[in-house]
């Protein structure tokens, strides 16, 4: 598949790049397609009385967001719903 890849004009090879690359808007890194989520929305969560409801609502919505960002969110209490 490399050397293949390789004989392919750049141009080309930019245009399939574009297609299996997306800009994770938490960290503004560059991350291959299967390590993003796609229409995210998060919320902060707090756990009071053992309720299992938001407080307060607070809400951030990504178009992508890679899943280490999601990890390190998750340690923060904000949780994607």
């Amino acid at each position: 598949m490399v050397y293949y890849m390789n004989e392919l004009p750049d141009d080309i090879i930019f245009n399939i790049k574009d297609f299996l690359f997306e800009m994770c808007l938490e960290c503004n890194n560059k991350c291959y397609i299967d390590n993003l989520r796609k229409n995210i929305t998060t919320t902060y969560y707090k756990d009071i009385f053992n309720d299992d409801f938001p407080f307060p609502r607070i809400h951030k919505t990504y178009k992508f967001i890679c899943n280490r960002c999601i990890s390190n969110l998750k340690k923060q209490l904000i949780i994607p719903i």
